[in-house]
C-alpha cells in the first residue's frame, strides 16, 4: 500500500482512500474542505452516529457523492490545544489500520 502526506489535496481529486483528521467538537480545516465537496455529508455522518472526534475514534464513508475517493477515513484526534508530533504519529498509524484491509491501493 502506497501512503502519501500531503497538505490538504482537492478533495475532488483524489482516488482510493482519502483520509483527515478532525478534532473533538471541531471538523479540522482540511475536513471541512472535504465536507463542503460531499454536500455536508461528513458533518451529518459526524452528527448522527457516535463519532466525535476524539483521540483514537475512526470514521469509514464510503463512496461519498461529490468525491472521487472510493472511502473517506475520517481519524480523531482528540483535543486541537493536544495534537502534537506524537498525536500525527498515532492518527497515521489509525489511517493504516483503518485502511489497510479495504482493498485500495493508496491512502492519501
Amino acid at each position: 500500500m502506497q501512503i502519501e502526506f500531503i497538505s490538504a489535496p482537492a478533495a475532488e481529486n483524489v482516488t482510493g482512500v482519502l483520509a483527515t483528521v478532525t478534532f473533538e467538537g471541531e471538523l479540522s480545516g482540511p475536513a471541512h474542505a472535504i465536507d463542503q465537496a460531499a454536500s455536508g455529508a461528513l458533518s451529518r455522518a459526524v452528527g448522527q452516529g457516535r463519532f466525535k472526534g476524539s483521540k483514537g475514534q475512526a470514521l469509514d464513508l464510503i463512496a461519498l457523492a461529490g468525491l472521487s475517493a472510493a472511502r473517506l477515513i475520517v481519524i480523531g484526534a482528540g483535543a486541537k490545544a493536544a495534537f502534537d508530533a506524537a498525536a500525527v504519529e498515532a492518527a497515521a498509524a489509525n489511517v493504516y489500520n483503518s485502511s489497510k484491509m479495504s482493498g485500495q491501493d493508496t491512502v492519501t
